[in-house]
């Protein structure tokens, strides 16, 4: 089970409901609000810390320190991570924008995992 040992977090306003979608990959729109990151290895905020319910509620978001992330697949422990369309983390590929770095292996979708929240782009 991941243990969430804190780091810095932030407050912005939520511009959609994110029910169901705590430790996942968040962006900063143009618009100021937090969206569900949706474009494989896209530059992101951080990962969301609660879950919003509707537009216009706070979020709470992870931007340093460890963190639960929610995986989109199997990853190894020391893996960087990036995130999918589906606002989960994968496995980076070169050029994508690294949101966290494994701090444990998982084994499926949808697995909780813990890792140290960072913000860089991966080289080519």
């Amino acid at each position: 089970m991941a243990v969430d040992f804190g780091g810095q977090d932030i407050t912005a306003v939520s511009g959609a409901d994110l029910t169901g979608k705590r430790f996942y990959a968040v962006t900063l729109e143009t618009t100021g609000k937090l969206a569900l990151a949706d474009s494989a290895g896209e530059k992101c905020l951080g990962i969301i810390q609660n879950a919003p319910s509707a537009d216009g509620r706070i979020g709470r978001v992870r931007i340093s320190g460890v963190s639960k992330v929610a995986v989109a697949a199997a990853v190894e422990e020391g893996a960087e991570l990036s995130a999918a369309a589906s606002g989960k983390l994968t496995t980076a590929s070169a050029g994508h924008y690294i949101v966290a770095v494994a701090l444990e292996p998982s084994s499926a979708d949808g697995d909780i995992i813990r890792a140290m929240v960072v913000n860089y782009q991966k080289n080519a």
